[in-house]
């Protein structure tokens, strides 16, 4: 065995001025992408190269989980055509044309086995000296499944294990001095590294971008380095990740030329029908291998009556871009859900329940209105409060209009460095002066205590409403329902309808639900004062378990 891996290598060098034909490498197309057409002077494909690659992942590396456990790695065609286009394509001095590829493919599909691979080909066949490959993942756990597949194969073939050594974070090679490194983004320090080849995965959870960035700065000094991005597809747009996709979709539609990287990108549409079978061939090259369309089916019913799910079911599986992480409701539907009537004297003479969140004295605050009509919809209105001092560089910091907002009236710019609580409690006795009653003003004891015992000894009925899963969930999932069945009633507000798009939700063990945020910088206050409005509806007194809030036939739980 030690002799195939080594030959593999031989192979690789004894054929770099062999070429093929142009048309020999269309057996390894990708989707929407031809080596061939984008291809510079000189540039040639050396069909020996990519067998020798193909052979060494047969030959020296096997499967070690699931039902493959134990059999060679026999590369799918789409793995065969990644392998291939990157080792078998050369420039005109020899060296490899491809210097960088992205490679975006949906979960269950292979990724850390063909990675691995990868980063045990670049260490023992690629030719270059002392190499140095770096594995990277945004987190320890991330990196350790990349590590754990390398050390997996090494143990299960004596040629490899007699040339490698093994360490905790690292893979040694004697013969040429060279080593493959597991670094995390949360390690210690990333520079005074000299790179050969670079394999990041799960790009789309890079908390930044210092990891990715210290590697490419160390490739200076290769002949020919190799940086591969690999990755299902993510939330955040202003990421790396998006950046990285972005231009990958440029170099494949001929937008951009660039002939020296590589765009492999598997996945639906961005309008395709996501719960088509066809639709989720597209992202899944392996489906039938590693991914059981039985699986898929399941995961899609699961997305169609669980909104929450429906992205990332379309992010993970279809690799389609989605706006948050696990978005709660989808924008449609509560698009679907504006009412311009909804205003401020819609309230007038009717019975009412308010739901607040203070947040933080600096931070954005809410207070939500929320009423009962006749046919049982939930009529819904928010006010926003932001301290004026500082609007403009938090504008600028956050990326948020809140200076726009501001000017038109959306969101209440309260004097000074810190929210004034006082504009809140005026705005709440406003309201209550025009309603016919307050059922209750629900607040969040952790930060409101004072606040409420003001508003207590004015007459106004307050209610605690932690914002714990216990808490939470059943009027979350009442909010739910609402939306779904078009039953509640909002004004569009500009900063509702923000924090319902950086709204994802929490499950807990047991199933229980809570709306959270994705990012330090994005806000969800004002659906979390109607969250917490709805908790006050839906709350049942201890004594005669009926709802606080009753009107007609409602059934809240």
């Amino acid at each position: 065995m030690l002799y195939k891996v080594r030959k593999t290598a031989a192979i690789a060098k004894r054929t770099q001025s062999k070429t093929c034909s142009s048309s020999d490498p269309k057996r390894y197309e990708l989707p929407d992408y031809d080596a061939v057409a984008t291809a510079g002077d000189g540039d040639h494909f050396v069909q020996a190269k990519a067998d020798a690659a193909f052979a060494f992942f047969s030959q020296a590396l096997q499967h070690s989980k699931g039902k493959w456990a134990g059999q060679p790695f026999e590369l799918q065609p789409w793995q065969k055509a990644i392998v291939g286009n990157l080792i078998g394509w050369q420039r005109a001095d020899g060296t490899r044309r491809y210097r960088s590829a992205y490679i975006e493919v949906a979960r269950k599909n292979g990724k850390s086995t063909l990675i691995a691979g990868l980063a045990l080909w670049s260490l023992l066949a690629s030719g270059e000296n002392s190499p140095e490959v770096y594995c990277c993942a945004s987190s320890r756990d991330q990196a350790a499944i990349v590590g754990d597949a390398c050390k997996a194969m090494i143990r299960a073939c004596p040629a490899l294990s007699s040339v490698l050594e093994i360490y905790r974070n690292t893979i040694t090679c004697s013969k040429n001095s060279g080593k493959i490194e597991i670094l995390s983004a949360d390690a210690g320090t990333k520079h005074g590294k000299s790179p050969s080849c670079i394999i990041y995965d799960e790009l789309h959870t890079a908390p930044n971008r210092d990891l990715w960035d210290a590697m490419q700065t160390g490739v200076g000094a290769r002949q020919e380095p190799l940086s591969i991005a690999i990755t299902t597809a993510g939330f955040d747009k202003h990421s790396l990740c998006y950046e990285q996709n972005l231009y990958s979709q440029k170099v494949r539609s001929g937008t951009v030329v660039d002939r020296s990287h590589l765009p492999v990108l598997f996945g639906a549409d961005k309008d395709a029908d996501w719960k088509s079978p066809a639709v989720w061939r597209a992202a899944n090259p392996n489906l039938g291998v590693s991914v059981d369309e039985s699986f898929l089916q399941s995961e899609c019913e699961k997305a169609q009556e669980l909104p929450g799910h429906e992205i990332a079911f379309r992010q993970l599986y279809l690799c389609q871009w989605t706006e948050t992480k696990k978005r709660w409701i989808s924008l449609e539907s509560w698009a679907a859900c504006a009412a311009p009537e909804i205003d401020e004297q819609y309230f007038a003479g009717k019975d009412i329940i308010i739901g607040i969140d203070l947040s933080t004295t600096t931070d954005l605050t809410s207070a939500a209105v929320i009423t009962v009509d006749e046919e049982e919809n939930v009529a819904f209105l928010s006010y926003a409060f932001c301290p004026e001092n500082g609007i403009r560089r938090r504008a600028r910091v956050d990326r948020v209009p809140y200076d726009t907002w501001a000017s038109q009236g959306s969101l209440i710019a309260t004097p000074g460095d810190v929210v004034d609580y006082e504009f809140v409690a005026e705005k709440i006795r406003m309201i209550a002066k025009i309603a016919r009653s307050v059922k209750a003003v629900g607040y969040d004891p952790w930060n409101a205590t004072q606040f409420a015992v003001g508003l207590a000894q004015e007459g106004l009925p307050m209610l605690e409403v932690r914002q714990g899963f216990r808490t939470m969930s059943e009027p979350a999932k009442a909010l739910e329902a609402l939306v779904l069945g078009k039953k509640l009633k909002h004004a569009a507000h500009p900063v509702a309808d923000w924090c319902m798009a950086n709204t994802m939700i929490d499950t807990d063990p047991a199933g229980n639900i809570k709306p959270s945020k994705s990012s330090s910088t994005e806000r969800i206050d004002c659906i979390a004062a109607l969250v917490t409005a709805l908790a006050c509806m839906v709350h049942k007194d201890a004594d005669n378990k009926t709802s606080i809030y009753e009107q007609g036939n409602m059934q809240w739980v």
